[in-house]
């Protein structure tokens, strides 16, 4: 009996350890092994994203950034992006390959010799839900500092969107951006009048651009290894620009400058001087953001 006991024991240790050793290699490694493993990358000039989400002021806010010291460009995926639903889709590599070419394409111009971050403009959409872990693991191990801008009304950019569409079944002209200076906000039909939405698909829209916002916040703001991370808002910015654009400079531990405005509003004015049936919207975004951001 005492033999017998020891060959199944035998045995049985035998089937733990290799069961254990195959977990073990089997198991995805943490992502700041991954890291130290592949070793964190360091660029030559620090790498920044602009992320949002469309029509949330960014294009004014990456023009207020744009200084000696920082130089933003404008969407980098957004070409790439509709290419890629226009081929039914696109992974995460191709996807790092077009924002790693493009950033060393940035460092390659005569940028100022002062220059100390380079980056790009980036929205939600443009990192599609099934890549988005991978997207912030690369964020992580590259050193990408991102600036995520936040637009407490969304609804702001809902409406921007069905007056724009208004716009162009009118003029046959899609008008996205005005000049300082410009008539353009004039001359639009649908500052002329009040439009209609309908309750629902605001309340969708909105609901959207918060779950993806705070699936954004969580995934990068938390990460390990730490991802540089700070919120700017645009409601912030929009009463005091000089005071918030200096707090996100000594973050970013650059020279306080402010650029020049010359972007306008093309649909100013509040959400009720804009929505006919405002009342009724506004009471279908009770829980949101937007239900108390715009008025």
């Amino acid at each position: 009996f005492k033999y017998l006991l020891m060959i199944y024991t035998t045995i049985l240790i035998n089937t733990m350890i290799t069961w254990c050793s195959c977990t073990v290699l089997d198991a995805p490694l943490p992502v700041h092994l991954k890291c130290e493993i592949a070793g964190k990358e360091k660029p030559k000039i620090a790498r920044l994203l602009l992320l949002a989400h469309p029509k949330s002021g960014s294009s004014w806010i990456r023009e207020k950034l744009n200084s000696p010291d920082v130089h933003i460009g404008d969407e980098v995926l957004l070409r790439f992006y509709q290419d890629c639903h226009a081929k039914s889709g696109c992974g995460w590599q191709d996807t790092k390959n077009v924002l790693e070419s493009s950033f060393g394409d940035l460092e390659k111009k005569k940028l100022r010799t002062q220059t100390k971050y380079i980056g790009f403009k980036i929205q939600y959409q443009h990192i599609e839900p099934s890549m988005r872990e991978e997207f912030a693991n690369w964020v992580s191990c590259t050193n990408v500092t991102i600036v995520h801008l936040i637009r407490s009304a969304s609804i702001e950019s809902f409406i921007s969107m069905q007056m724009e569409a208004l716009d162009y079944l009118k003029t046959g002209q899609l008008r996205i951006r005005d000049r300082t200076g410009g008539n353009l906000a004039k001359e639009l039909p649908s500052n002329r009048m009040k439009i209609d939405l309908v309750p629902s698909k605001a309340r969708r829209f909105v609901d959207g651009v918060e779950s993806e916002r705070s699936f954004f916040r969580h995934t990068l703001k938390y990460r390990e290894p730490a991802v540089e991370y700070f919120e700017i808002y645009y409601e912030q910015l929009l009463r005091d620009p000089k005071r918030y654009i200096f707090a996100l400079q000594t973050f970013l531990g650059v020279q306080n400058y402010v650029g020049p405005d010359t972007l306008a509003r093309i649909h100013p004015g509040t959400c009720s001087s804009k929505i006919k049936n405002w009342n009724k919207v506004r009471e279908a975004l009770r829980g949101t953001e937007s239900y108390y951001a715009c008025t």
